[in-house]
């Protein structure tokens, strides 16, 4: 589990031995007098480092930004990183004072230094989910970016009570500004599925159709609040704020039942965590805060077999005006290679299934429905070995036909 980064860590600082120090001292002159420089061999060229595999897609993973028009506080700054940790109040300080200044600056960042191919925005894009301006004023800062971006409703993004939430789930500033709670998308063979604040039924059988409908591509699951997590954290936290969304075990059982959710992207506890759920191969990630001193952003690059991480950190608003950034790697590098180990694992085994069908429907004397299967097959598992042996067999059949 990665969290509460930024701790102070101790270098631990070892003098190399007196025997290395006289070994390195005389190494040269001994290894000149051995050999002299005419009789060397030629030294090798050096070799030519490998080109660095490129990503199928980069994506920044914002949340939290808090966005929120005042002056209040306006000459207080706030030292170190100040936040509840394990439920614990140490003085959680959201910088409301320069919220849009901060994700100005995070966008003009992300335009012209890190350029990821899409953002996504686990919600709380507002601190109060009001006034309209404020939501407006948000996507319009947004809508600069130069890649697509997708928000995501946070519980700061009501505008209003739960309860008057729950009588009509429409009437809010956020569904006005940005529309649906519950959409997808897709990107480079990736499928998203988002769904906001408090789902109902309604959205959690849209969910499971989603879901169903993109069974064979690897998918990342995208809401404000945690899915899973520890118990003994959640307690701790409950004093001051609930962790888990509304209905989670319901979207966790939705989720355990579809190997093609290899990854969940999360906000609202303004902590970077990585967390996972016994049984499950999904990787459950939420982000620190944007609005949040240091602010921060998450950035994930895409390949076949794997995802890696960094993060970025603006420190201060007055550097994120100044374009002053830190970034470092994760720790967990590659770590979607089990997630997608298991759909690829999945979608071999129901392409076999497939395989077989169509051979059984073929020896049966349904030419025309196994030939169907067959080219289902090759569309739906491209790349795997059942697929390929569907398009030779497809040729065959055809040439049969031709003849």
């Amino acid at each position: 589990m990665e969290w509460m980064t930024g701790l102070p860590r101790r270098a631990l600082r070892l003098a190399p031995p007196l025997l290395l120090v006289i070994v390195v001292a005389i190494a040269p002159p001994l290894a000149g007098r051995v050999a002299g420089d005419e009789d060397r061999p030629p030294e090798p060229a050096p070799a030519e480092a490998a080109p660095r595999e490129q990503p199928l897609f980069t994506l920044a993973h914002l949340t939290d930004p808090h966005c929120m028009t005042t002056k209040v506080n306006r000459v207080k700054r706030p030292e170190g990183e100040l936040r509840y940790i394990l439920g614990l109040k140490v003085d959680h300080w959201k910088d409301l004072v320069n919220s849009f200044d901060v994700l100005a600056g995070t966008v003009s960042y992300l335009n012209d230094v890190v350029k990821p191919d899409l953002v996504v925005v686990t919600g709380d894009l507002t601190d109060r989910g009001r006034p309209l301006k404020d939501m407006e004023k948000v996507k319009t800062v947004l809508e600069k970016l130069e890649c697509p971006y997708h928000p995501v409703m946070g519980d700061h993004d009501l505008g209003k009570s739960v309860a008057a939430f729950e009588e009509d789930r429409n009437d809010n500033f956020y569904v006005k500004v940005f529309g649906k709670r519950c959409y997808s998308f897709d990107a480079k063979g990736w499928h998203f599925s988002v769904v906001g604040i408090y789902p109902d039924d309604e959205e959690l059988a849209w969910l499971t159709k989603d879901l169903d409908a993109n069974a064979t591509k690897p998918t990342v699951f995208c809401t404000h609040r945690l899915v899973v997590c520890p118990e003994i954290i959640r307690r701790a936290a409950k004093r001051h704020v609930e962790l888990l969304m509304v209905r989670a075990e319901e979207v966790k059982k939705i989720l355990a039942a579809r190997p093609s959710v290899v990854l969940v992207l999360s906000g609202h506890c303004h902590l970077h965590m990585q967390l996972n759920e016994p049984g499950m191969e999904t990787a459950f990630l939420s982000t620190e805060a944007l609005g949040e001193i240091p602010h921060e952003f998450r950035l994930i690059r895409f390949f076949a077999d794997r995802a890696e991480m960094e993060f970025h950190r603006g420190e201060t608003a007055e550097k994120i005006g100044e374009g002053v950034w830190t970034k470092r790697s994760a720790s967990t590098s590659e770590f979607l290679k089990a997630p997608l180990a298991a759909l690829a694992k999945a979608n071999l085994e129901k392409a076999k299934a497939l395989l077989t069908e169509a051979k059984k429907l073929e020896g049966a004397g349904n030419r025309k429905e196994a030939m169907q299967t067959y080219r289902r097959l090759a569309k739906t598992f491209p790349g795997t070995e059942p697929a390929a042996a569907a398009v030779r067999r497809l040729a065959e059949l055809m040439k049969r036909s031709g003849d």
